[in-house]
């Protein structure tokens, strides 16, 4: 059987349609992939991934391993925010596409850890788009065959790191209390809605990460509880407001630690 298939194009209706090969995905390459993606010192460095199989295969065996298992198009990943950072304890959870003709051309990447008044990150934007130059959605180095989609969630793990806002290409305008600002507003939000949101109602397709969430959460039940206690005691008000406004960023949060303490409450009491 043929390594190719072919993709037929027209730039218009009466034009002559163009025949381009295309190469098939390679079953050793994302078998070789998923055995990677499965790592348990990824697993220990917060990272867990769900292979959704492609079930569209048309019983071509290019789709197939010599063991016949199916190929696969997506990658649903869940990234545990990593510590000393304001995602700590976060369930940041991407939708991984991955194209008819990779590893030729970069994958697909969407967040979904959403919440629509609240942007997590400079590069991760209020409608799910992921800023990143190796996937084609920013400038700078780009994409190469020999990347896989494991170099693209350690992309995207490297940059959930302390003071977030440096990646903002006009963080240089910022003051180191601005930068602040962000940080605990990100926090905020990264408890509020990066965990109790998710644990209650996570993104279709990403339910499979329940248990290790419910795994991490149980054993870290004092670093929630503490760092809410220590905000409570820094704020000395239980209702305060942070605000970072500028051009690029309109954000205002009123943050509620009582209200938040309550809520983590309710969720340790379901497990």
């Amino acid at each position: 059987s043929s390594n190719n298939f072919a993709v037929k194009s027209e730039s218009n209706s009466n034009a002559t349609p163009i025949t381009r090969y295309v190469p098939k995905q390679n079953s050793k390459r994302l078998m070789q992939g998923e055995k990677e993606l499965n790592d348990e010192q990824l697993k220990k460095e917060g990272i867990h991934v769900h292979i959704v199989r492609n079930n569209n295969n048309n019983n071509n065996d290019n789709d197939n391993d010599s063991n016949g298992s199916r190929s696969y198009d997506t990658v649903n990943c869940c990234i545990i925010g990593s510590a000393d950072s304001p995602y700590e304890g976060m369930f940041l959870f991407f939708e991984i596409k991955i194209p008819p003709d990779y590893p030729f051309s970069p994958p697909k990447v969407m967040f979904k850890s959403l919440e629509k008044t609240v942007r997590f990150h400079p590069n991760l934007y209020t409608e799910g788009k992921v800023c990143l130059s190796i996937i084609g959605t920013w400038s700078g180095p780009g994409w190469a065959p020999c990347m896989k989609i494991k170099t693209v969630i350690l992309t995207i793990q490297s940059i959930l790191v302390k003071n977030p806002i440096v990646n903002e290409p006009a963080y240089s305008r910022y003051t180191e209390e601005q930068g602040k600002s962000y940080d605990i507003i990100t926090q905020y939000n990264a408890f509020r809605y990066g965990v109790i949101k998710m644990m209650k109602t996570p993104p279709p397709g990403f339910e499979v990460f329940l248990p290790v969430m419910k795994a991490h959460l149980i054993p870290n039940r004092d670093f929630y509880f503490n760092h809410i206690q220590s905000k409570k005691e820094e704020t000395k008000n239980t209702n305060f407001t942070v605000e970072l406004i500028d051009k690029f960023f309109r954000l205002k949060q009123v943050a509620n630690y009582d209200e938040l303490e309550q809520m983590f409450l309710e969720l340790y009491s379901n497990f």
